[in-house]
């Protein structure tokens, strides 16, 4: 029995997939909160800006900018005492939670970026895990869903797919006489064009059903014939 492609999950190199992707939302997220920042409502609960032309200009890009600067200001707006708890009056004290109120929602504003594609990349990430373990248990079960044969050329063009969950994506023919695009692990060799592979279903991921291959063993049980 030829050892189990999903049984390792590639952690590192997913991690170095997910930058740019995540660097992306990064940007989107930001434009975002410069929109979000502007508004009146928010405006009202953040300390005056250093640089209000930049809130009158009303582009995001700008906008967030300033408010990734204006974070110091709102830090700098909470009393020394408050920081100590030395807190000696009710003045202080009302002092003290309006400076944490703003502290709180400039820092909430300020993060959203940052917030947005950690949970973009760890979602990704928490896919990654469970498909690999659900194609893990699937192999091991020997449940192929069918068999099918490697076309001539069998590596195609890659997609989010294939770029996101580590894997390559290659064309086989089913018995129907059909082309499908299936996927290998990166760290699996190509098939060769004519070998004959088990088709393993990889559930529905980013909306699509999908499906990986590995080479055909007599341990793999399948529905259909390739």
């Amino acid at each position: 029995m030829k050892r189990n492609p999903f049984q390792s999950i590639p952690n590192a190199r997913f991690f170095l997939r997910i930058g740019a992707p995540a660097a992306g939302v990064f940007f989107l997220g930001a434009i975002a909160m410069g929109v979000f920042a502007r508004a009146p409502e928010v405006r009202a609960h953040l300390p005056p800006s250093r640089d209000p032309q930049a809130f009158a200009s009303g582009r995001p890009l700008r906008v967030a900018l300033a408010q990734f600067r204006d974070f110091r200001l709102a830090v700098a707006a909470v009393p020394e005492p408050c920081w100590s708890g030395e807190v000696k009056s009710d003045f202080q004290a009302g002092q003290c939670a309006e400076g944490w109120r703003k502290l709180g929602v400039s820092a909430l504003v300020t993060a959203s970026p940052l917030l947005l594609a950690a949970l973009f990349a760890f979602l990704t990430w928490d896919s990654l895990q469970l498909t690999y373990r659900r194609l893990r248990k699937r192999v091991e079960k020997g449940m192929g869903a069918f068999t099918a044969r490697v076309t001539e050329p069998a590596e195609l063009s890659n997609d989010l797919f294939g770029y996101f969950y580590c894997m390559r994506a290659i064309s086989v023919q089913l018995g129907s006489g059909h082309q499908a695009r299936v996927y290998v692990p990166l760290k699996a060799a190509i098939p060769a064009p004519g070998e004959k592979v088990a088709v393993i279903d990889a559930g529905w991921v980013l909306g699509r059903k999908r499906y990986v291959a590995m080479t055909y063993a007599p341990h793999v049980a399948v529905v259909s014939g390739g």
